[in-house]
């Protein structure tokens, strides 16, 4: 199950030769390969020139098998048996390290059908809050698989994509200790399923809002906080505050901007919150319409898109609601899209990409956790099945 490398990356690079194939990430994320000979490989490129979470995939287009060297010679994956970059594979390589020219990379192979030039999804992971496991992944698109947690407890966290637009990395911050105390936790997750404990947040800091644009992740509000701040690894720097503080909402990028559309505004009514968009580049905000009130929805962008779907009312008949709106960011207009087909919920996950959305977990209408988790694609909604392996609620969405 896959889609097509122009899809996935915005177009990739196609090469066909006898001897080893150099990889360069400024021309693409996304490389089809085909080798006329035995024994070639397809080498990286020097570390210390790229950031860590720097994501590559190489597919194989011919029937020889490929290897897969660093910038040194050192080989990571064999040109040939076991554990090689076979037909109708693809190795898709996230650079960890970069201390040195043959930096640390982590590859991980797929199957993407026979000789065929489409690639493996995304990994949808469902991370931290209440109930257990602590981690679930939905793996290259088939199954969900209970997975390695992070080192601290999350409880209404959120978390911050920090690698490039289809993936690489990202820091799950805040909150702890079941929601009755806050805390600065950081951990990092990237794609090979590998945690690190990253530099605690300025702040303690729950029930807030994060986005990431061009390798830098934006932590906006949370309860009672005003404050934003931005992480790249290992460093965070404030930024300009918001004036009020915002919580319970959700935030996502489009273009080279974010969206934040706040549940709750400290002092405003509930209903009466004006979303925002924040500029990276100018550190600087302007108003944006609003969709419909909630509270604690689920919100992720795709296609140049942002949603807000689910939610809560507090004291509203019902108390769930299953609605599903899109920002466009050019025309700055809100459009009703098709209801969530799973059942209203709250308190869930969420991630866009591979041209959708993906959701999962959450409460129902009695506050119970929930084991559903679907796919938004095309206005239409599919089950991401058949469930969690544990219900969970309270948690953060990332696809990596």
């Amino acid at each position: 199950m896959g889609v097509g490398p122009r899809q996935y990356f915005g177009g990739g690079q196609f090469r066909e030769s006898g001897t080893d194939i150099a990889i360069v990430p400024g021309l693409a994320r996304g490389w089809v390969v085909k080798a006329t000979a035995a024994n070639v490989h397809a080498t990286l490129p020097d570390a210390t020139k790229h950031e860590p979470g720097l994501t590559l995939s190489i597919l194989n287009e011919g029937a020889n098998p490929i290897g897969l060297a660093d910038h040194e010679g050192t080989v990571l994956l064999p040109p040939s048996g076991l554990g090689s970059i076979g037909a109708g594979f693809a190795a898709h390589v996230v650079l960890v390290g970069n201390a040195t020219p043959g930096g640390d990379w982590r590859p991980r192979i797929g199957q993407i059908g026979a000789a065929v030039a489409s690639v493996p999804w995304r990994n949808f992971w469902v991370v931290g809050g209440t109930g257990a496991p602590r981690a679930a992944v939905y793996f290259d698109g088939t199954s969900w698989i209970s997975a390695t947690g992070p080192a601290q407890d999350h409880v209404d966290a959120c978390f911050l994509p920090l690698g490039t637009p289809f993936g690489g990395r990202a820091l799950l911050v805040g909150d702890g200790d079941a929601g009755t105390a806050m805390h600065a936790y950081a951990d990092e997750l990237d794609e090979s399923g590998t945690w690190r404990v990253a530099t605690d947040a300025p702040y303690a800091v729950g029930r807030a809002q994060g986005a990431g644009v061009d390798g830098v992740g934006y932590l906006f509000g949370g309860d009672g906080l005003f404050d934003v701040a931005a992480y790249t690894r290992p460093a965070w720097v404030a930024k300009n505050g918001l004036g009020a503080a915002i919580s319970r909402g959700g935030a996502a990028r489009f273009g080279d901007r974010i969206l934040l559309v706040p549940g709750d505004v400290a002092g405003a009514p509930f209903g009466s919150t004006v979303p925002r968009v924040y500029w990276p580049a100018a550190d600087s905000y302007y108003d944006a319409p609003a969709p419909a009130a909630r509270r604690q929805f689920f919100c992720w962008a795709a296609e140049g898109r942002v949603y807000a779907a689910g939610g809560y009312v507090p004291g509203g008949s019902p108390a769930q609601l299953d609605g599903v709106q899109a920002f466009d960011g050019v025309a700055e207009t809100w459009a009703t899209k098709t209801v969530m087909s799973t059942g209203a919920r709250y308190s869930g996950a969420a991630a866009g990409g591979l041209g959708g959305g993906f959701i999962a977990g959450g409460k129902d209408g009695t506050d119970t956790a929930r084991t559903e988790a679907a796919r938004y694609s095309d206005d239409g909604w599919a089950a991401l099945g058949p469930v969690l392996p544990g219900a969970m609620s309270e948690c953060a969405g990332a696809l990596l």
